[in-house]
C-alpha cells in the first residue's frame, strides 16, 4: 500500500484478509496518534476491522483507554462486548474495571452495560473482588438505559 488510505474508502467494502493486512502494515508504519485517529474514524464504516486492527497496531494504554471510554459513551449493551474484547486483554482486567468505575461517575447507564459482559474477563480472585466492587457501584443506580 503506497497511497495514504482514507477511512472512507473501506465504507461498505467487504471484509478481505488482503486488504486488512495491507492496512495493518501501513498502520504500523505510523506514529500512535495516527493510528488512534485512523482506527477511530475507521470505526464509523468497519467497526469490527478496525477494532480488530486496534487490537493489533495500539501500542498505547491512553489509546486503549480512550477507545473504553468512546464504548462506554456510545455503544449499545450489545456492540459493547465487541470493544470489550479489544480493550480487556490490552490494559489488563483490572485497569479495565478502574476505568469504568471513574466512568461511572458520569456515564452509569453506559458502564452498566459493560458490566453485564465483564464477568468472562474475570479469572481470579482478585479479578473477582474488583468486579464486585464495579458491581457494588453500579447496582445502587439500577441498570436501565
Amino acid at each position: 500500500m503506497t497511497d495514504v488510505p482514507f477511512p472512507s474508502d473501506y465504507m461498505g467494502r467487504p471484509r478481505n484478509p488482503k486488504w486488512e493486512r495491507e492496512l495493518l502494515i501501513w498502520l504500523q508504519h505510523q506514529p500512535e496518534h495516527v493510528r488512534f485517529t485512523f482506527l477511530m474514524d475507521l470505526m464509523k464504516c468497519q467497526e469490527i476491522v478496525a477494532l480488530q486492527l486496534s487490537h493489533k497496531s495500539l501500542n498505547s494504554r491512553d489509546s486503549f483507554v480512550k477507545i473504553l471510554e468512546f464504548a462506554v459513551n456510545s455503544r449499545d449493551a450489545s456492540s459493547i462486548r465487541f470493544w470489550l474484547e479489544t480493550v480487556v486483554p490490552r490494559l489488563g482486567f483490572r485497569r479495565t474495571i478502574d476505568n469504568l468505575l471513574r466512568l461511572s461517575a458520569s456515564n452509569m447507564a453506559g458502564v452498566s452495560k459493560a458490566l453485564y459482559w465483564l464477568p468472562r474477563y474475570a479469572t481470579s480472585d482478585a479479578d473477582r473482588a474488583k468486579l464486585a466492587e464495579l458491581t457494588e457501584t453500579v447496582s445502587p443506580q439500577g441498570t436501565s438505559d
